[in-house]
C-alpha cells in the first residue's frame, strides 16, 4: 500500500477512518477516542481520497471564489477594520482584495508551473506535494473569508436608536444585493457604511484611550 502523500509532509497526515495501527489502545495522546491511526492509502496518483476531493473542489471553485473576495461583501467586516496610520493610503484597502491579489498570484504561478492536467501532476511525489500545498493555501484563506457570507451579531458597534449592543449583520439574498443592518432589541435598520463608521471611530477611540494610558504609566514610574 502506497500512503498518501501528507505522510511525508509537515502538518496534518491524512489517516484511514477506522483502520488503526497494531497496538493501538484506542484512545489518543488527548484521551480522545482514536477514530483511525493508520495512513490513508493513495488512491488518486499519491494522494489520498479526501486530498483528492479537495484538489478537485479548489479547481472548480478558484475562480469564482477571487471573483468573490474581490467583490463580495464580506470584503470589508467590521472585525477586520484597524485604525489607520499616516503611512497608509487615503482610502483603505480592504484586506480581502489584499488577499486576493496574492492569492491570485499564488494560483496563477502554480498552474502555469504545473499546468491543468489534475491527473498527472498528482503522480509524482512532487506534484502530489505541490498539489496538497495548493489546497491548504485556498483553504487557509477561506478559513479567514468564507465563500459563504452569513448573518452575526455585530460585536462593540452600538444600534444608533436604542444605543443597545444588539446589532445584527445580515447578508444579501441576491448577489450585488444590499446589506441590511437591523438591532434585534429596537428592530431598527441602519447603513451598512454607518455601522462601518460607528466600528472605525470606537476603534480610534480605543486607541487613544490606550495611548493616554501608556502615557499616564510612564510618568507614574
Amino acid at each position: 500500500m502506497i500512503a498518501c502523500i501528507t505522510h511525508e509532509m509537515s502538518g496534518w497526515a491524512c489517516r484511514a477512518h477506522g483502520v488503526h495501527h497494531e497496538g493501538c489502545t484506542g484512545v489518543t495522546s488527548l484521551g480522545e477516542a482514536c477514530l483511525g491511526c493508520a495512513p490513508a492509502e493513495a488512491t488518486a496518483g499519491m494522494l489520498c481520497a479526501s486530498c483528492w476531493r479537495k484538489l478537485v473542489q479548489v479547481d472548480h471553485d478558484i475562480m469564482p471564489y477571487l471573483a468573490y473576495l474581490r467583490t463580495g461583501p464580506s470584503s470589508v467586516r467590521v472585525e477586520n477594520i484597524r485604525v489607520k496610520t499616516s503611512t497608509e493610503p487615503s482610502i483603505p484597502i480592504p484586506a480581502s482584495v489584499l488577499a486576493a491579489h496574492d492569492l491570485g498570484a499564488y494560483v496563477g504561478d502554480w498552474y502555469r508551473y504545473w499546468g491543468t492536467e489534475l491527473r498527472d501532476i498528482v503522480t509524482s511525489p512532487d506534484g502530489a506535494r505541490a498539489a496538497v500545498e495548493l489546497y491548504r493555501e485556498v483553504q487557509r484563506v477561506q478559513r479567514k473569508w468564507p465563500a459563504v457570507d452569513r448573518a452575526h451579531r455585530v460585536p462593540y458597534v452600538k444600534c444608533r436608536a436604542c444605543k443597545k449592543l444588539g446589532l445584527v449583520y445580515k447578508p444579501p439574498l441576491e448577489y450585488r444585493g444590499d446589506i441590511v443592518v437591523q438591532c434585534r432589541f429596537c428592530h431598527a435598520v441602519e447603513p451598512y457604511e454607518l455601522m462601518l463608521l460607528d466600528a472605525m471611530v470606537l476603534e480610534q477611540e480605543q486607541a487613544k484611550t490606550g495611548q493616554s494610558r501608556r502615557a499616564q504609566e510612564r510618568e507614574q514610574q
